[in-house]
C-alpha cells in the first residue's frame, strides 16, 4: 500500500499553488484546511475582504455540521450577518442548483444588504452561493463541509437550465476553507464521491493527450502539473477515509482545492474533464427529465464508476488499435444522421443536445482529417494518451477501498440504462474524448454491449 505524504508537505503544494494560481490571474487569495479554522473566518474575510454585512448561505444541516463556528466568527469580527437556508426542491428532501432556484435565491435576497457571500456546505450550496454573489457581484467565501467535489476553488458553477446539467462561468471563491474534523464526518458517500472526482484525473488526462493529438486541443503545462500534484496529495489515503481519519480528509479537501485551482487558472480551450464527466452529465441530464425515470446520485460517484468504465475503454482501444472505417459510420455521416439519433434519444431534449452538440463539432472535412491522422498515427497517439494512465483494475480496487461506487449498478442504473448510458453520452458535448474516438472507429456499440455486461 502507497504510504500517504505527511499532512506539512500536501499543505505545502497548496500554499504554492495558491501562489503560481495567483500570479496567473486566480481569484482565490486564500485557502487552509485545519482544525478550528472557522473560529478564525471573521478575522480572515477582515484581512482580504473586508465586510461589513455578510449573508450566510446553508442548507439547515449545513449549518449544524460547524455548530455555527463561521455566524458566531463573523459576529465576533463586527460583520452583520444574515443568515439564509436555502429551500427544499418540491418534494422536500433536499436543494437543487437548477435555474428556477437561482432565480429564486436572488428574489429571496432581493432587497437584502450584504457586500459579501460565505456559503456553508458542499456541491450544491457552493454552486448556489457563487451564483449569488455573480449577480450581486461581491466577494465569496466557501466553507466546505465535506470533501465530496473539486469545484469548491473553480470558477464554473453546475447548474441545471432548462432541463439540461450546464457548466458556466461564474465567481470563483476569493476564501476557501475547510475544518478536518468537519469534513471526517460527513456521510461517507460524500466522502468517497470526493476522491471518485479527483481519481478521475488520470482518465481525464488520457483524454486531452488525446484531444490534443487528435484535434489540436491546447495543453497547458501548468494545469497539468498540479493536477498531477493533486493525485499526489491523495495517494494512499483511500483506505483511511472510511475510517473517517482526520488526516486523510484533510488531503483529499486540499488534493479538491488544488484541481478547482488547476480550472480555475486553466488557459482558454484547456480540457480539464474527459469522457468520464460525460457519462455524469449524461445522467445528470436524464435524471433532471420526468421522460427518464432515474435519480441522480453523487456527482464524484457517477464520474467514478464513469472512470472505471472509460478506463476499460481506453484499453479496449490500446489492445485492439481498431482501425479508422473507409467511411464515416452512418450517424456521423451526415447532420440530418446524428440530430435523429439525438432526437430519438433524447426525446424533447433533443433540440437543446443539438444546438449544444452542434455547436462545437467539426464539419465532414475535420472529420475525414481526423480519421486519417488516426489511420497514420494510431500507435503513437495512444502511447502518449496513456502515458500517465491507470489501469481499469488497479483504479477499481483504490475506489473500492474507499468505499467509492465502481459499477453501474453501484449508482442504480439498470443494465440497460448502463447500456444506453455509453452509446449516447457522447451527445450530451462535443468536447472530443475516448467515447467519441470510439464513436468515429465504429466501436462503440459493440464496446459498450461488452461494458455493460462487464461493470453492470
Amino acid at each position: 500500500m502507497t504510504v500517504p505524504r505527511e499532512l506539512e508537505l500536501v499543505e505545502r503544494d497548496l500554499t504554492d499553488a495558491l501562489e503560481v494560481s495567483r500570479a496567473r490571474g486566480a481569484m482565490t487569495r486564500y485557502a487552509a484546511v485545519r482544525p478550528g479554522i472557522m473560529d478564525d473566518l471573521g478575522g480572515v474575510i477582515g484581512e482580504i475582504a473586508p465586510s461589513r454585512r455578510a449573508v450566510v448561505v446553508h442548507d439547515g444541516r449545513t449549518l449544524e455540521a460547524t455548530d455555527g463556528a463561521p455566524i458566531r466568527s463573523l459576529e465576533r469580527a463586527g460583520v452583520t450577518v444574515i443568515a439564509h437556508q436555502l429551500r427544499a426542491n418540491g418534494t422536500g428532501d433536499h436543494v437543487q442548483c437548477t435555474d428556477s432556484v437561482v432565480a429564486q435565491l436572488a428574489a429571496d435576497l432581493r432587497d437584502a444588504e450584504f457586500d459579501h457571500v460565505v456559503a456553508v456546505g458542499s456541491g450544491t450550496v457552493t454552486d448556489l452561493s457563487r451564483m449569488l454573489a455573480t449577480v450581486r457581484s461581491c466577494p465569496l467565501t466557501s466553507v466546505a463541509t465535506a470533501p465530496s467535489m473539486n469545484g469548491y476553488t473553480s470558477r464554473i458553477c453546475a447548474i441545471v437550465q432548462d432541463g439540461l446539467k450546464m457548466t458556466m462561468p461564474a465567481i470563483a471563491p476569493i476564501i476557501a476553507i475547510a475544518d478536518p474534523h468537519v469534513l471526517a464526518g460527513a456521510p461517507l458517500r460524500m466522502i468517497a464521491s470526493g476522491l471518485g472526482d479527483l481519481y478521475s484525473k488520470p482518465v481525464s488526462n488520457a483524454d486531452w493527450h488525446l484531444s490534443r493529438s487528435m484535434n489540436g486541443s491546447p495543453w497547458d503545462a501548468h494545469v497539468a502539473e498540479m493536477l498531477e500534484t493533486a493525485s499526489t496529495a491523495v495517494e494512499g489515503i483511500a483506505p483511511l477515509l472510511p475510517r473517517r481519519d482526520v488526516d486523510a480528509c484533510a488531503r483529499l479537501q486540499i488534493g479538491l482545492y488544488l484541481t478547482g485551482l488547476a480550472m480555475q487558472t486553466a488557459s482558454k480551450g484547456t480540457q480539464a474533464s474527459g469522457a468520464e464527466h460525460l457519462i455524469s452529465h449524461y445522467l445528470d441530464i436524464i435524471g433532471a427529465s420526468p421522460e427518464f425515470d432515474h435519480h441522480v446520485d453523487l456527482h464524484g460517484c457517477q464520474v467514478a464508476v464513469g472512470t472505471v468504465a472509460i478506463a476499460a475503454l481506453c484499453e479496449h482501444i490500446v489492445d485492439t488499435l481498431p482501425p479508422a472505417p473507409d467511411r464515416l459510420p452512418w450517424v456521423l455521416s451526415n447532420r440530418e444522421n446524428w440530430s435523429r439519433q439525438i432526437h430519438a434519444h433524447f426525446r424533447s431534449l433533443g433540440p437543446s443536445i443539438e444546438r449544444m452538440w452542434g455547436a462545437g463539432w467539426p464539419d465532414f472535412e475535420a472529420l475525414q482529417r481526423r480519421q486519417q491522422r488516426w489511420r497514420a498515427d494510431a500507435k503513437s497517439i495512444v502511447a502518449q494518451a496513456t502515458a500517465t494512465w491507470t489501469r481499469q483494475a488497479d483504479l477499481e480496487a483504490t475506489l473500492a477501498q474507499a468505499g467509492c461506487p465502481t459499477r453501474f449498478s453501484d449508482i442504480g442504473l439498470s443494465r440497460q440504462r448502463t447500456l444506453e448510458t455509453l452509446r449516447n453520452a457522447p451527445w450530451v458535448r462535443s468536447r472530443f474524448t475516448s467515447l467519441h474516438l470510439a464513436l468515429e472507429l465504429d466501436v462503440l456499440d459493440d464496446v459498450a454491449d461488452e461494458l455493460a455486461l462487464r461493470l453492470y
